[in-house]
């Protein structure tokens, strides 16, 4: 998973450094799934991981109770799922990113607040440059 992450971030950033990409996945959920399931980080994963890094600011949504339901792909339990997200964050967190949790709300509201933040990190990285 981690070689895959890597692949796609090189393959995918060469494309145009100016659009906004989504990655549903990464170099960095793959190390916080690794500690997730107590498997060793090895010195190449954090080496790439701190080379190819994404935005600083990332999208995070937290475990939801109330929509949280298992089927045949998501087989955690509550208790794993929080855990992953809680894992996930600090994860982000170790590696500078600034994770931005998307609020518990509808579809439409959650889909604006992405938008809000996106024009947002426009304005902060524009008026950096």
């Amino acid at each position: 998973m981690f070689e895959r992450s890597v692949d796609d971030f090189i393959r995918i950033s060469s494309i145009n450094a100016r659009q906004i990409i989504f990655f549903d996945r990464g170099i960095i959920d793959t190390i916080g799934y690794a500690r997730l399931a107590g498997l060793q980080i090895t010195p190449k994963m954090d080496q790439e991981a701190k080379k190819y890094h994404y935005n600083p600011m990332v999208f995070i949504l937290p475990f939801w109770n109330d929509i949280y339901t298992t089927d045949t792909e998501r087989k955690q339990t509550t208790e794993e799922a929080i855990e992953t997200y809680n894992i996930l964050k600090r994860t982000y967190e170790s590696y500078g990113y600034e994770p931005i949790e998307v609020p518990k709300t509808s579809v439409e509201n959650r889909a604006d607040f992405v938008l809000q933040q996106i024009d947002r990190i426009r304005k902060l990285s524009t008026s950096a440059s």
